[in-house]
């Protein structure tokens, strides 16, 4: 799944949540989604240490978490 698919899919959620507490997790989630958005170069951009030689590819073990518990 691509970034914006991921964020289209837990925008769909909040949008289709009938609970009044569940849109505010959700938000929450789609912030950190937010922050792991993919560099021009396929790296995790929060992952990806810039002083550094750590480098880690989208998706990072935290995207694969929350794609797998939204599955």
């Amino acid at each position: 799944m691509t970034h914006d698919e991921l964020l289209a899919d837990i925008n769909k959620k909040i949008l289709l949540s009938e609970h009044t507490i569940y849109p505010v997790f959700m938000q929450a989630l789609r912030a950190v989604v937010e922050l792991h958005e993919p560099d021009h170069s396929g790296l995790c951009g929060w992952c990806t240490c810039k002083d550094c030689t750590h480098m880690v590819s989208y998706p990072c073990k935290t995207i694969q978490k929350i794609e797998a518990e939204l599955a």
